[in-house]
Parts: C-alpha cells; sequence; structure tokens
C-alpha cells in the first residue's frame, strides 16, 4: 500500500511538473505575443532630454573629470554608401569626449572607447562604459543598434547590418570627429562582446593590422550563438529567446522613446 501511494505521489508530481512546464511556456509565449504587438514595426528616433548632460557633467565631476562635453542624441544617417547591406535610417549616438590636452601635448584628440548596443544606449552605457572610462581619460561612445533605444528600423540581432554599422563608426565616424586620434577600442558584455568579434572581421586593414580599431574586451560572449544560445544542448531555449527578445525590444519603448 506504501508504494502504491509512493507512486500515486510521484504520478502526480510529474503530472504537476509537466503542467508546470506547459503553464511556463504559455506565459512565455503570451508575453513575447505582447512584446512582437507593442513593438512591430520599424522604431521611431527619440531623444533624451539635453538637461540631462548637466546632471552626467556632474557625476562625473565628482570623480574628478572636468573637461567633459557631451552630445546626446547624435543623428548619425546610414546609406547604402555606408553600410552595403542596409537600408536608409538613422542611427543613434551619445559622445563624451574631453577638451583638454592630452598626455602633456597640445592637442585635446584622445582614443574612443565605443559601446554598441541593443538596451538603450543611455542606459546601460553610462553605468557600464562613461563612469568606467571617462575618468581614465578616454571618450566614450555609446551606440543604439537599429530598432533598439533611439535607433530606428528595424532590430536584426547579430545581423551582418549590425556589423557593418559598428564598423562604419569605427573606420569612419569616430576617427572623423574633431576630439578623436583616431584610434578605437571596444567594450561590452554578452550581445554587446559579440558584436565586438563580428564587426571586428569588417573593419579596414593594412597587412592585417586593423587601422583604427586597436583592441576589443568582450566580456562573456559565445563562439558559436545558434548552439551556445539559442539551440543550447539540441534544444531550442524557448524560455531565454522569448524572455530575451521581449525585454530587449521593452526596454527600446522606455522613455525617453
Amino acid at each position: 500500500m506504501k508504494h502504491r501511494n509512493v507512486s500515486v505521489l510521484s504520478a502526480r508530481g510529474d503530472r504537476f511538473s509537466v503542467r508546470g512546464h506547459i503553464l511556463r511556456a504559455t506565459c512565455v509565449l503570451l508575453l513575447l505575443l505582447f512584446g512582437v504587438i507593442v513593438t512591430a514595426g520599424p522604431a521611431k528616433a527619440a531623444v533624451w532630454d539635453d538637461s540631462l548632460k548637466t546632471q552626467v557633467q556632474e557625476a562625473l565631476v565628482k570623480l574628478g573629470v572636468d573637461d567633459v562635453k557631451v552630445d546626446f542624441n547624435i543623428a548619425i544617417p546610414m546609406t547604402k554608401a555606408e553600410n552595403p547591406v542596409g537600408y536608409d535610417c538613422n542611427i543613434y549616438a551619445s559622445a563624451f569626449y574631453h577638451t583638454s590636452p592630452y598626455n602633456g601635448m597640445s592637442s585635446s584628440k584622445r582614443p574612443t572607447i565605443l559601446l554598441a548596443t541593443g538596451y538603450h544606449r543611455d542606459i546601460i552605457g553610462l553605468l557600464f562604459a562613461v563612469l568606467s572610462f571617462v575618468p581614465k581619460d578616454y571618450n566614450v561612445v555609446l551606440l543604439d543598434m537599429r530598432g533598439t533605444g533611439s535607433g530606428e528600423g528595424i532590430w536584426s540581432p547579430l545581423d551582418p547590418i549590425e556589423a557593418y554599422d559598428v564598423a562604419y563608426l569605427i573606420d569612419k565616424w569616430i576617427p572623423a570627429q574633431p576630439w578623436s586620434d583616431g584610434t578605437v577600442g571596444m567594450v561590452g558584455g554578452s550581445y554587446m562582446g559579440i558584436i565586438q568579434y563580428l564587426a571586428a572581421g569588417l573593419v579596414e586593414q593594412v597587412n592585417g593590422t586593423p587601422t583604427h580599431l586597436k583592441a576589443i574586451a568582450p566580456i562573456s560572449s559565445y563562439n558559436d550563438v545558434f548552439k551556445d544560445i539559442v539551440m543550447h544542448g539540441g534544444n531550442f531555449d524557448l524560455e531565454f529567446m522569448a524572455i530575451w527578445i521581449v525585454l530587449t525590444d521593452m526596454i527600446s519603448i522606455f522613455p525617453p522613446d
């Protein structure tokens, strides 16, 4: 009788476990559907209030940095000329750059750290790039990928269109700025680390040495996105993929969007 009770309880537990998985998968699918409905279609650009410049500069002053200018809401036009696999739209960036002489020289031009993200540049970037690298005498550029944050267009995660956008900033846009010395490094983890590898394969090179990209620092990135993330262990990772896509899309509609 005891064995029968144990068997019955085990069967009930299995049923509850299956029901739990079904319920969880159903919730994930509903969340995904809601996210797609809310965020479907090309994104429209939105801007940060310029009053935030003062807050950022005050925070940097507390860290001992008082020579930094901030440019929010920089619209960078992208056409087929800049991105051969893309379409016409604006991508948006923020720049934080020093104005004082650099390294004992008369020029204020400095190396630039680029963080390209799908997680809203002025949220993730301020936390993980600006406050870390600006006090170390680097300039910092934060970029929203297409269809995320303030970026126009449709989000195509880790697609060649993103890699070409980032490569354009590295080789053309950043070196053309008056505060840049022409050298660029990249930082970021996970999605922001993978894009570093993809962009590094497209940048300008001379005899195998990148002209402008001097360093990358990918953290917790993967060498095979399909096997390591999408089909982890041979099974489609529904819970992670659905939640990641929805949360990334929903971050894009946070203020100021």
